[in-house]
């Protein structure tokens, strides 16, 4: 199984309503045949629930970036942000990711939080 990169820069701006909300979505693609390293999932797998969380780069756990629960679909997990009340920085988003054969897999990107 390989390792989950994140493909793109997610980045939450403050100060202009059309931008206070976003929604992001992660793609965790499953592995080519049960010998292959080549995506994040293994072979035959899907996801079957996805846990959400975010820390700010001081460690403290933030929720206030959260706009509801997050949605799957497809092996894609999407979230509504905002711009946290802790206001800018760079905070982790982790994934605590339970697949159909009852696997625990953890994953991690950035969202970063920024004045405009």
């Amino acid at each position: 199984m390989g390792s989950f990169r994140g493909s793109r820069k997610y980045v939450l701006y403050r100060g202009n309503s059309e931008l206070d909300i976003k929604i992001f979505r992660w793609e965790f693609k499953v592995c080519s045949s049960a010998t292959a390293n080549d995506e994040f999932l293994p072979y035959g797998t899907t996801i079957s629930t996805a846990e959400l969380t975010a820390v700010g780069s001081d460690g403290t756990a933030v929720t206030s970036i959260f706009v509801g629960g997050d949605s799957l679909a497809n092996n894609v997990v999407s979230q509504k942000f905002t711009f946290p009340d802790e206001g800018a920085g760079t905070y982790t988003v982790y994934f605590k990711l339970t697949l159909d054969d009852g696997q625990v897999l953890n994953a991690e990107d950035r969202v970063y939080a920024e004045e405009l």
